[in-house]
């Protein structure tokens, strides 16, 4: 009995001791667990803090590299629109003025002298395209127009560019060069517009390209850009021609004779 009594005492003298020491381990686990935890922590947030500074160093000079050069940009926008030599200018509108009085050898030297120039200046190759072609020198003219159309994008002088495909339309008519004509005459009428009168001569107007063009789309048999062409110039004429017509083409002909003599009276 005594001995039983000292077993059970002793055993739960044992057992109390034992959850104690198992309460002391698991206190000590639990702190070292949140010390690793606050340490590992830590470690991630430098870490992270690590790659973050080193991302902003690598990235500064880029940003760096890029500020201050915006105008060096390939895209930043259109060049500017070449500009005249004063002088140039000068012998140009020296130029138009014998032009507008149909002096066209004193307006022909005064486009040269502004060429002679400013090589590039649009205004005097359009103006001297037309003194040659007013003076029937037409291959000449031609090259004068083709010089002048090549520097257009530098000038960025839609009524020049108009003069000189007008021109260049006309020119090519003269010399029976339909594929040409039929181009510049259409794309003449395009970049005119409707208000378009030449600078030279008011009697020209964005009907004569059309009537280029027209004449020209019928020589190709190309007919119905022709008939778009005569529909351009003169809404009436939808109910005059019938495209269905065995007359269409005669009918056209007929309509770019009328027109034709209308613009020369008027």
């Amino acid at each position: 009995m005594t001995r039983t009594m000292e077993r059970g005492q002793r055993m739960r003298r044992e057992s109390g001791e034992t959850m104690k020491s198992t309460r002391g381990v698991a206190a000590v686990d639990a702190s070292r667990s949140r010390a690793d935890m606050e340490a590992g922590t830590w470690t991630v947030a430098w870490r992270r803090g690590r790659r973050l500074a080193m991302v902003l160093l690598i990235a500064a000079p880029i940003v760096t590299a890029g500020c201050g050069k915006k105008d060096e940009h390939p895209f930043s926008g259109p060049p500017a629109p070449t500009e005249p030599n004063p002088a140039a200018k000068a012998a140009a509108v020296a130029g138009w003025q014998s032009f507008q009085q149909r002096d066209y050898t004193a307006a022909l030297a005064s486009f040269n002298q502004a060429i002679a120039i400013q090589s590039t200046y649009l205004y005097a190759l359009e103006g001297r395209g037309w003194c040659q072609l007013r003076m029937n020198d037409l291959p000449t003219a031609e090259a004068s127009f083709d010089s002048a159309l090549a520097h257009v994008d530098n000038w960025q002088d839609d009524a020049s560019e108009a003069d000189a495909l007008v021109g260049k339309a006309l020119v090519a008519s003269a010399l029976d060069e339909y594929d040409t004509a039929a181009a510049a005459g259409s794309q003449a009428a395009e970049v005119a517009g409707e208000s378009y009168v030449f600078r030279g001569d008011p009697a020209i107007t964005v009907s004569q390209p059309r009537i280029v063009a027209a004449e020209a789309y019928i020589r190709l048999k190309q007919y119905t850009l022709a008939y778009n062409m005569l529909v351009a110039l003169d809404v009436t004429v939808l109910q005059r021609i019938n495209p269905n017509s065995e007359e269409f083409v005669t009918l056209m002909v007929e309509e770019i004779q009328r027109i034709s003599i209308g613009l020369q009276s008027s």
